[in-house]
């Protein structure tokens, strides 16, 4: 009995050791599958990451050169071309990285402001084979995906008053709170001319005087261009009715004729104004408003060396109120790109603006002793009127800088 019993207990012990055998070897074999099927898929997706990182930073160059103007969610639908592009390098630069992929396999996920400048974002899927899925009552594939952003930082060129051409400035003072001056030209400045930012002076040409005229001191930029290229112009007039006599009493509209405002206060209603012929104001004349923007379109002009304009400043809805779509908001007047006539804006005393005044080929004048004051804005003009009174000024405060400056050092955001 004791030698059957020994026996049997060997045999126990023999079954064990093969059942934990097979077990063991089980086990292995599949780690050994993980191992092989999620080493597979995790240099899948080293090669889709690489692949992102490039596609995105060919998208990003693309809108480095053909981004114009200041970043915002508008500007970016509005150029549609420049993503079509950004899309066709990413994807070419993509498939030239993951040769096993397809169009399909990558696409620009999002592109965003990031600062003044544009990010994107670029996302890429792909298979690797799992030779031990099926085994394991699964796919014989594994999906996985890369995803990359990038974008670009903005050197010099900044502005919230930005001239794009040369400034014959006379004695007038020139101040910005908030911002930035740039000057695509060169500066003919008098003695007692003084020229104050925030945070930068940058000047395309020359500058007469030496840097006790500038504060801080005035460096050599590049050309920047049209900081509202974006801005598609002319624009519409749908829905918009045609208007005779004074815009004070008949609001919004167009105004194909010329227009002489009364002597009096005139509160122009909150809408767009599509401005044909000339306005010009009287003496006694007060301008205002709220919710206001002044389309200029050639030959029309703003006549305003007479009379005072108070506290006229821009609609802050997107559209406007009343204005067909492509109106933006936050800005007071715009003149049309071909129209040169000059913005005659100084009045009697102090002119006070809130928004953006953007007349990117006419001169701007302030001459005698108006001061033309902007708030919550940006001035986009050519130049100005030569102004030698004593009290002559621009002053931005609480400005917004207009340019996207100039692209710089394409980098990886994530």
């Amino acid at each position: 009995m004791r030698v059957l019993l020994s026996r049997r207990a060997e045999d126990d012990d023999h079954g064990a050791i093969a059942i934990m055998v097979t077990l063991f070897v089980t086990v292995m074999v599949v780690l050994a599958a993980f191992v092989v099927d999620f080493g597979m898929a995790f240099m899948t997706k080293r090669q889709l990451s690489t692949a992102a990182d490039a596609a995105s930073l060919a998208a990003a160059a693309v809108y480095k050169e053909e981004f114009t103007g200041s970043c915002s969610v508008n500007a970016i639908a509005s150029q549609g071309l420049v993503r079509a592009r950004a899309e066709q390098a990413a994807d070419d630069l993509f498939r030239a990285n993951y040769p096993n992929g397809v169009d399909t396999d990558g696409k620009i996920t999002e592109v965003r402001c990031k600062g003044s400048a544009i990010e994107v974002v670029y996302r890429a899927t792909g298979t690797s084979d799992s030779p031990f899925g099926p085994a394991a009552g699964g796919d014989d594939t594994i999906e996985t995906n890369g995803e990359a952003a990038a974008s670009y930082d903005s050197g010099g060129g900044d502005c919230a008053l930005c001239f794009l051409g040369s400034v014959d400035a006379g004695n007038a003072d020139f101040s910005v709170t908030g911002g930035d001056i740039h000057v695509n030209g060169s500066i003919t400045a008098g003695p007692n001319s003084f020229w104050d930012a925030t945070s930068s002076i940058s000047i395309v040409g020359t500058a007469t005087g030496g840097q006790g005229n500038y504060e801080p001191d005035y460096t050599q930029g590049r050309i920047i261009p049209d900081p509202y290229a974006s801005l598609a112009l002319p624009l519409s007039e749908a829905g918009l009715h045609v208007k005779s006599g004074s815009p004070c009493e008949q609001g919004p509209g167009i105004y194909p004729a010329d227009v002489e405002l009364p002597n009096s206060l005139c509160t122009l209603a909150p809408g767009p104004y599509v401005i044909k012929g000339k306005w010009s104001a009287k003496n006694n004349s007060v301008i205002t408003g709220s919710g206001v923007t002044l389309y200029v379109k050639n030959p029309g002009m703003i006549d305003f060396k007479n009379g005072t304009t108070h506290h006229l400043s821009a609609p802050l809805s997107d559209p406007p109120v009343g204005a067909p779509a492509g109106w933006p908001e936050g800005f007071v007047i715009i003149y049309d790109r071909d129209n040169t006539n000059v913005l005659s804006i100084q009045g009697n005393g102090d002119v006070t603006l809130g928004g953006t005044l953007y007349a990117p080929s006419s001169h701007v004048d302030f001459n005698g002793l108006s001061c033309l004051t902007v708030t919550h804005g940006s001035i986009v003009v050519q130049g100005v009127v030569k102004a030698n009174g004593n009290k002559a000024c621009v002053v931005l405060t609480d400005s917004v800088n207009a340019g996207a400056g100039t692209p710089v050092e394409l980098h990886l955001t994530q």
